[in-house]
């Protein structure tokens, strides 16, 4: 599965994800998968933009 490569694999579907996946109309796993996703591109959004930061100000 997806998030075992994240190292969440000690995150189970709990009552709250269950519950956040029936309001979304999807299984519990395509909301983890949906929330991963998220995760990622938050994170690569954060790496990309301390590199391009740390670009600028060396070359200032």
């Amino acid at each position: 599965m997806l998030i075992n490569a994240f190292g969440l694999s000690s995150i189970k579907p709990s009552a709250h994800a269950k519950k956040l996946a029936c309001i979304t109309g999807k299984s519990v796993e395509q909301t983890a998968q949906f929330f991963v996703g998220i995760y990622v591109s938050v994170i690569g959004i954060v790496l990309f933009s301390s590199v391009n930061h740390r670009i600028y100000f060396t070359k200032k």
